[in-house]
């Protein structure tokens, strides 16, 4: 018997070796995708800018986290913030950059979720006004945030100190 004509079952006969080259591929794959995730192997999340403090946000980043809470029974949490300075909040505008919240208690990564109709769940206004107060929504459908966790929000360079979520 040749590997073209391998028996399967009384009279079947796989005529091609591809059938073979497919399950060796697929078992050699799965090997190796089981031994990363043994091994706790993983990609390395980029680094985060140092957190700021309400006081540095205010001068360096000219915002104000007004407040940050669950909303929609749990599956999303709501960022407001208000712009001081337009000039220096101008990151957060920015559609190029993607805005993380990062859950301190689980260590979860929550992204703003983007509709191909809606767009991001985030304000997207090409100018930003001094006094007016914007948002951000993050996709929370795991729940790995609470109530009373500690969490912060990454935008680019600016990184929000501890905010306790509402």
């Amino acid at each position: 018997m040749t590997l073209t004509q391998l028996q399967t079952s009384p009279g079947r006969e796989i005529r091609s070796g591809r059938f073979l080259w497919a399950l060796v591929f697929l078992t050699l794959s799965l090997g190796a995708w089981v031994g990363r995730l043994s091994a706790g192997e993983s990609t390395p999340p980029a680094p985060t800018p140092p957190a700021a403090t309400p006081q540095e946000l205010r001068e360096k980043w000219g915002i104000e986290v007004i407040r940050v809470a669950l909303t929609g029974y749990g599956n999303m949490v709501d960022f407001r913030y208000k712009v001081l300075d337009p000039v220096k909040a101008a990151p957060m505008k920015e559609l190029n950059l993607k805005p993380l919240l990062l859950d301190e208690t689980t260590g979860a990564r929550l992204h703003v979720p983007t509709s191909p109709k809606v767009g991001p769940m985030r304000h997207v206004s090409r100018d930003l006004v001094a006094g007016k107060t914007y948002f951000m929504i993050f996709a929370n459908t795991q729940h790995h945030v609470r109530s009373g966790d500690k969490v912060s929000v990454v935008v680019g360079g600016i990184h929000t100190a501890s905010v306790t979520v509402e």
